[in-house]
């Protein structure tokens, strides 16, 4: 489960990952939702023109793997 403020201490380093998923938003529009949650809800809602249900799995599920991501790149930085 997503821990928001996870999210928004480290949001530049989720950026990457994130935009691999939502190719129609720019570097710019995510780093101005500052890893709010909300925002980027309704980002990812507006742009793909889905429900704001359906836009909050979405981003809970991509944030969820980002951070796995990231922290599994930290442990292999650590033992290499």
């Amino acid at each position: 489960m997503i821990a928001a403020n996870q999210i928004q201490a480290a949001w530049e380093q989720y950026i990457g990952n994130s935009q691999k998923f939502w190719d129609l938003l720019t570097e710019n529009e995510l780093l101005e939702t500052e890893g709010d949650l909300l925002k980027l809800t309704e980002l990812v809602q507006q742009r793909y023109d889905i429900t704001h249900q359906v836009a909050e799995r979405q981003v809970r599920s991509i944030l969820d793997q980002s951070i796995l991501i990231f922290q599994l790149q930290k442990m292999y930085q650590k033992n290499t």
